[in-house]
């Protein structure tokens, strides 16, 4: 976890995941004005990417809630969110590290989806990540609350009084969902700071910040499998399984503690998380059968016509297909996580001494 002190200037440059959430925000505006073929996004093109609207939770339309964050109405829209996202998200990621950042992000986005369709009391259809940026405002005054921030009292006075006035700027601006979203924000970092005390007493080692990160990304991969065509929440045959997996939760989080503490134990625990990610994305690949033919049939652009009959192969195949991405997906995990594997293959054992100080240190967020 990054240091518990920062400067306290407006301003801080932003990090890897605050630089991914505005790449994909003004890439898919972007994606969303050339299917319009206007200078904003069409009702009809912002519908089919996936606005939140009144019947999505009745058609059981659950991806709504994450898919409406990333979709704007015209450039002021998407500026609005954007400076917020970088000003605030930067000062968040900066103090808590690109995990504990991207949970809170995707829970005040969540959320403010959902209060905001319980409190619109007639049809209406709304897009944009104001939501989930009041969040991360909300999330940082809980920070300066509990004294784990140096930012000072006008920042957060004059920031909370632009999200009052952009909120009420426009009557068609969704209020519920910046009230909403600041209010998750700040009780989801608090939250957050309970579970670290909680887990100062039940884990010996701090966590790497790669290790929370791919834990999550697990985590998100088997609940969108478990909620997939091929793999329903409802299907009495899998309830069983689910039972199990999460009792097991537990279990391989403290195992991981475990090891950690062994000589090489890092090194183990990356090679562990390679051979994860490789089944997760190799079994999601294989269940992807109500959607990946539809992907098959799109027309490719001339230059990639080629790739026709290899692509009709590989969709007629996806079992192979599979194991070669989950293949692919494991060597790129040793990769990307070729540091900590050097670090860990290197031990003498020094690692999970420092990752046992760490956790002996922490207290709280």
């Amino acid at each position: 976890m990054p240091a518990s002190r920062q400067a306290s200037s407006f301003f801080v440059a932003p990090q890897a995941a605050t630089f991914l959430l505005l790449t994909l925000n003004i890439a898919i505006f972007a994606a969303t004005l050339i299917q319009s073929g206007a200078p904003t996004p069409s009702g009809a093109v912002l519908f089919g990417d996936g606005a939140m609207y009144h019947l999505a939770l009745q058609r059981h339309e659950y991806w709504r809630l994450f898919a409406y964050g990333f979709l704007h109405a015209t450039p002021v829209h998407l500026l609005g969110n954007m400076l917020c996202l970088m000003v605030w998200g930067a000062h968040l990621e900066r103090r808590l590290g690109a995990t504990y950042f991207v949970v809170i992000y995707v829970a005040t986005l969540v959320l403010a989806g959902l209060v905001g369709d319980f409190i619109h009391g007639k049809p209406y259809m709304t897009v944009g990540a104001s939501g989930a940026t009041s969040g991360l405002l909300g999330a940082l005054l809980c920070l300066w609350i509990l004294a784990k921030i140096e930012l000072s009292a006008s920042f957060f006075i004059s920031n909370i009084a632009l999200n009052v006035a952009l909120t009420f700027a426009d009557s068609r601006i969704n209020w519920g969902a910046h009230l909403v979203g600041f209010t998750a924000g700040l009780l989801s970092c608090a939250v957050l700071d309970l579970v670290e005390r909680a887990l100062r007493h039940l884990l010996a080692c701090k966590f790497p910040e790669f290790l929370k990160l791919n834990l999550w990304l697990l985590a998100a991969i088997f609940v969108w499998l478990a909620s997939s065509a091929t793999l329903r929440l409802d299907s009495p045959s899998l309830t069983p399984a689910m039972v199990v997996a999460l009792a097991l939760i537990p279990v391989v989080i403290k195992l991981i503690d475990v090891v950690l503490q062994l000589r090489y134990g890092l090194a183990m625990v990356v090679a562990a998380l390679a051979l994860a990610n490789g089944a997760a994305i190799a079994v999601a690949v294989m269940a992807s059968t109500d959607t990946l033919p539809g992907v098959c049939r799109l027309p490719l652009p001339t230059p990639l016509a080629g790739l026709a009959p290899w692509i009709a192969a590989g969709c007629g195949h996806l079992d192979i297909v599979g194991l070669v991405v989950g293949a692919l997906a494991a060597g790129l995990t040793l990769l990307v996580l070729n540091e900590p594997l050097r670090r860990g293959l290197s031990d003498v054992g020094f690692v999970g001494a420092a990752l046992r100080a760490a956790r002996a240190r922490s207290a709280g967020l």
